[in-house]
């Protein structure tokens, strides 16, 4: 996957390194079980005591998702977080077998 944008007349290409796909797989992960649970960002966010556009920048993949939250997530949701992170690692190897 790759982002490009106009910086001083160039155009300026980022490749997202295997860690940082990795985390977006993560961050998709969590946003299908929260939403499959009937929750939202904003209700899952106040229920771990988070601010809702941090836990959005996180499931976004904007930002690297501390462990902590992905336990605290999983904890919400009655989830195993080894099983979490085992769910986000097939969207991952699926998600790189597509490019």
């Amino acid at each position: 996957m790759t982002a490009s944008w106009l910086h001083l007349g160039a155009i300026v290409t980022h490749v997202k390194t295997p860690g940082e796909q990795f985390n977006a797989a993560v961050g998709r992960q969590l946003r299908a079980e929260i939403g499959a649970a009937g929750s939202s960002i904003a209700a899952m966010a106040r229920e771990i005591g988070i601010a809702r556009s941090a836990l959005d920048n996180y499931v976004t993949g904007k930002r690297s998702i501390p462990v902590p939250i992905v336990y605290a997530v999983s904890a919400s949701l009655d989830i195993a977080p080894h099983i979490m992170i085992t769910r986000a690692c097939l969207l991952y190897t699926s998600d790189a077998a597509d490019e």
